[in-house]
């Protein structure tokens, strides 16, 4: 029995060795990536477009007027001043009061205490469509383009010249942006450190070269603003900077601040424009056709 309780205590005592070794952690980086860890502040988020409460509504009937309310919502932490809106999809003959472009010159920022900025001063009135037999299908498309900027920031542990990485860093991360970005290997290259990023499209829209231009499918990245520490980085990409399949590769390199590893802080801005579609499908019934 005594035997039995040992190697019972000595299972358990086993145990908690490998969990303190897996979850244990003393906020350090090794090996060659030298990526900081968890996030403290993400958002994926450009600007979005909804409509106020019925309008318009989801049904309307033959020449009957109706509002059009956009409620836009700046999920970015810079302002927005030349935001574009271009209605498509749907018969212009036969609708009154209804352009084919809008434009909103000051939409407010994103903060943490109040959340996304809100501009709902597009009110589009007296809004009829007319001019049609039996009930008809109107599902006007909406795209709105704007300039977006990606800003992105992390503690990083800067690897030696060794490639040898043992210095504490801060696990918080800031982001913000429809582009994502992510550091993917950070390595020594002669005197130089070179840190390797990957973009993503996560904000549901796409990069243009120009507003409401349907042959655009990339952007030149030349624009990018790239640091570790106070150093600016030299940046290149072997296809260009242009997101492609919603992803882009470049890499930056900077001078060394010391032959020892060392905790640094990455950080990423650029600008780009940025256009996003919605659809609002509305029935419109015709009351003398039954």
């Amino acid at each position: 029995m005594k035997i039995f309780r040992n190697l019972v205590l000595v299972f358990f005592v086993g145990i908690l060795i490998l969990i303190s070794g897996c979850t244990g952690g003393d906020d350090r980086q090794s090996g060659f990536p030298g990526i900081g860890g968890g996030s403290s502040s993400s958002s994926s988020g450009g600007v979005s477009l909804e409509f106020a409460e019925n309008n318009p509504p989801s049904q309307m009937f033959k020449g009957q007027p109706v509002n059009f309310a956009f409620v836009f919502k700046n999920h970015q932490r810079h302002e927005v001043s030349d935001l574009r809106v271009r209605l498509r999809g749907f018969d212009t003959s036969y609708t009154t009061s209804l352009q084919s472009e809008y434009s909103v010159q000051s939409l407010p920022r994103a903060t943490t205490e109040a959340g996304p900025g809100i501009f709902a001063g597009l009110v589009v009135q007296g809004v009829t469509v007319d001019g049609f037999t039996g009930n008809y299908n109107f599902d006007p498309i909406f795209d709105w383009c704007y300039t977006a900027t990606t800003t992105y920031r992390e503690q990083i542990c800067v690897p030696s010249e060794m490639n040898q990485c043992n210095t504490r860093v801060d696990r918080s991360m800031s982001q913000n942006g429809p582009i994502s970005v992510k550091i993917d290997y950070i390595n020594n290259v002669g005197n130089k450190v070179r840190i390797d990023f990957v973009l993503s499209n996560t904000g549901g829209g796409r990069v243009v070269n120009e507003c409401f231009n349907i042959d655009d499918y990339a952007i030149d990245f030349s624009n990018l603003r790239v640091s570790l520490g106070t150093v600016q980085g030299s940046c290149d990409s072997a296809s260009g900077f242009k997101i492609i399949g919603n992803r882009a590769n470049f890499y930056c390199e900077f001078d060394r601040q010391g032959s020892d590893s060392y905790a640094s802080q990455v950080t990423v801005e650029f600008d780009y424009k940025y256009q996003q579609t919605t659809q609002r499908k509305i029935l419109v019934r015709d009351l003398n056709e039954r």
